[in-house]
């Protein structure tokens, strides 16, 4: 089974490539190198920080980045990969989540 870094980093890839920007051009609007965009995309690492410049720069809301509703997995393995993010995620950037979610649920 794939982590949830690949899973996102395959994401961010998906995305950037929909919009025809290189990689230089998405590392340079969310204020990274593209070395570690690319360490991003490879989902050797989870962008702790520059996670809600990534939001901003597809213009997409966060609960629609992380759908995982084009996977081809059971709830098991969803309840598993919310887990993971909510284990990568820093706490003030989790908060900001549970507010967003609950913004939507009303």
């Amino acid at each position: 089974m794939e982590t949830i870094r690949q899973l996102f980093g395959k994401r961010v890839a998906e995305l950037r490539k929909k919009h025809y920007w290189s990689q230089e051009q998405l590392a340079e609007m969310i204020g990274i190198d593209q070395r570690n965009l690319s360490k991003i995309e490879t989902g050797l690492v989870f962008p702790r920080r520059c996670l809600t410049n990534i939001m901003k720069a597809f213009d997409i809301p966060m609960h629609e980045f992380f759908s995982w509703d084009y996977l081809a997995c059971n709830n098991k393995q969803k309840r598993q990969f919310l887990k993971q993010i909510i284990d990568e995620l820093p706490p003030d950037l989790l908060t900001l989540c549970f507010r967003a979610a609950f913004y939507w649920k009303k």
